[in-house]
């Protein structure tokens, strides 16, 4: 359904004649939006993604929370960008307001799902959520800081769903049919622990500079919105201690390694590659910074 909503309103907006009226390609950037809302599950369109959770194997879930959805953001970025949509955007507050507005309530809704999920699984997607949501608050400042902020959080997010939904698995597989314990499977607990640090943008890792970049426009784009990202932040620590408690709170009289650690290696590696980018982002940082910069010039072009 989002698919078709969005093809929709692209070839609409690429058909017809740019003497339109300034409302009718405002209501098709409010359908683009709406469109990209629906397959990024952002809340209140994320029911399906609590049915995924519960449902799929976990290596299904990496893939797409892990590397289909954080495409999916950026290829609605740079859909944004060439669709020519983004002038109208600018001159009608009403369509900012609505990104501004689904991308708070799933940072924060996500968030507050996270903090108090039931199961691993749950605790990374609701995770996601609420780091896309975030991200669109960082798009809907339509501001270079704000941008970078919102694609390198997304890009460090997918990364780190992957490694900590492979670890969710082999955990949930050695310790079925009990709850997930580190006992049973130390390598992927400490996968999971360790990427779930990158989730949450702790410094110095990755993830931190994005969230950062979101956190600090968002402030100055209204106090209440940077006050809301960072109160999911805090959510999402919680979420992510709740889970570490659960894993190591019982204490471990014997440890069992796992035969073939493929999960907890693929986390060490996640996590190295964060480390390594959080010390040097340069690297990582540039190539965004070139692509917000075309954003903003399709935003008010000459």
């Amino acid at each position: 359904m989002g698919g078709s909503l969005g093809i929709g309103s692209l070839a609409l907006a690429a058909s017809l004649p740019h003497d339109q009226p300034a409302n009718t390609f405002v209501l098709l950037a409010v359908v683009l939006v709406v469109a990209f809302a629906l397959l990024l599950a952002a809340i209140p369109f994320h029911t399906h993604a609590a049915l995924l959770a519960s449902e799929v194997p976990t290596a299904a879930l990496a893939l797409y929370f892990g590397v289909l959805v954080p495409t999916t953001f950026i290829a609605f970025v740079e859909i944004l960008t060439l669709s020519g949509l983004l002038p109208a955007i600018v001159q009608v507050v009403k369509v900012q307001d609505l990104l501004h507005g689904i991308g708070l309530v799933s940072a924060v809704g996500g968030a507050f799902l996270a903090s108090g999920a039931p199961d691993l699984r749950r605790l990374v997607v609701y995770s996601v959520i609420s780091n896309l949501g975030a991200a669109l608050v960082g798009i809907a400042t339509l501001s270079g800081p704000g941008i970078i902020g919102a694609l390198a959080s997304v890009i460090v997010t997918g990364a780190s769903a992957s490694g900590q939904l492979l670890a969710a698995g082999t955990l949930e597989r050695r310790a079925a049919p009990e709850r997930p314990t580190a006992s049973r499977a130390p390598l992927a607990a400490l996968a999971f622990v360790v990427c779930g640090f990158a989730m949450i943008g702790a410094p110095p890792l990755l993830g931190f500079p994005g969230r950062f970049f979101m956190e600090l426009i968002a402030y100055q784009f209204a106090p209440f919105t940077g006050t809301a990202l960072v109160a999911a932040t805090l959510l999402l620590i919680v979420g992510q201690l709740r889970a570490v408690i659960a894993l190591f709170g019982a204490g471990v009289a014997r440890w069992t390694i796992e035969s073939r650690p493929v999960a907890g290696l693929i986390g060490v590696a996640i996590f190295s590659a964060l480390l390594v980018g959080g010390i040097l982002p340069n690297g990582f940082l540039v190539p965004i910074a070139a692509f917000a910069e075309e954003f903003l010039r399709a935003l008010r072009p000459l």
